[in-house]
C-alpha cells in the first residue's frame, strides 16, 4: 500500500530538447534529502512526482529542487505540508 500518497507533491517542467534530466531533493538548509535517478526526456512538457524514501526525513516546511539537464542548472523552491 501507498502510505505517502498524502504527501505526494508534483509539478510541471519543461525540456528544451530531448537529454537527461535529474532532480535532486535538499532542505532550506542546504542538506540532501534525496537523489532521483537520471532520466532521459523528450523535448516538451513533463510532470515530476517528488516522492522521498524517508518520510522521517521530510519534515513540513520549505525544500529546494535542483533539476539538473544538460543545458545547465535550475533551482525551485516547495513548499511541503504535512
Amino acid at each position: 500500500s501507498d502510505v505517502c500518497s498524502s504527501d505526494l507533491t508534483s509539478f510541471t517542467y519543461y525540456v528544451g530538447k530531448e537529454g537527461e534530466v535529474q532532480f535532486t531533493l535538499y532542505d532550506s538548509q542546504g542538506k540532501l534529502i534525496q537523489d532521483y535517478p537520471i532520466e532521459r526526456k523528450s523535448a516538451g512538457r513533463h510532470i515530476f512526482d517528488v516522492k522521498v524514501d524517508d518520510l522521517f526525513n521530510f519534515p513540513s516546511g520549505v525544500y529546494v529542487i535542483r533539476m539538473r539537464t544538460e543545458r545547465g542548472l535550475y533551482h525551485m523552491s516547495m513548499v511541503h505540508k504535512k
